[in-house]
This record gives structure tokens, sequence and C-alpha cells, in this order.
């Protein structure tokens, strides 16, 4: 998942991650914000600039298939399935 397929949204969305802002820092002709949900840290990117404050609640939505799922014990990417996962 890369920064710039993070949305980030102030009110709730549905399917959207509810996170909080952990720092906001503009960098020229874009805004990088970090994201806190539990242990997990996101980094998001915003063209131009933009204004959250600090532990506001935000929430977020991305495209699934621009999610990378690598293997813990090799590195290696999992390749992707055409068929739905299913979760027990």
């Amino acid at each position: 998942l890369k920064p710039e397929d993070i949305k980030i949204y102030t009110e709730p969305v549905p399917d959207g991650v509810e996170c909080n802002v952990f720092s906001v820092l503009p960098a020229g002709s874009e805004t990088l914000i970090y994201l806190a949900k539990d242990e997990l840290t996101l980094l998001a990117k915003v063209i131009g600039e933009a204004n959250y404050q600090i532990d506001s609640k935000v929430w977020i939505s991305f495209p699934p298939d621009k999610v990378n799922v690598y293997d813990k014990s090799t590195g290696r990417l999992v390749s992707r399935s055409t068929e739905t996962p299913v979760l027990i």
C-alpha cells in the first residue's frame, strides 16, 4: 500500500478504518500524515496542504487491490488469488 493510496476522511465512511492523527508534516507540494491504529502506524500522503489536529480521529479507506501481502518468514510477496478469501 502506497501512502498516496490512503484516503483520509474527517467523518466515518462505509468500510472506513478509524485512526488517530499522530503527526502532520508539510513537505512542499504535499503533506505527510502519520496515522496510528492500535500498534500500527501508517503514512498517508496528501497533495497540497492538509490541516489535521494531532490526536484527532480520522477515518481512512484504500483500494484493497493496492495492498501487498508478504510472507513473514521469507519476505516474498504473496501472489494475489482471483478467489475471494474465506474468513473463519
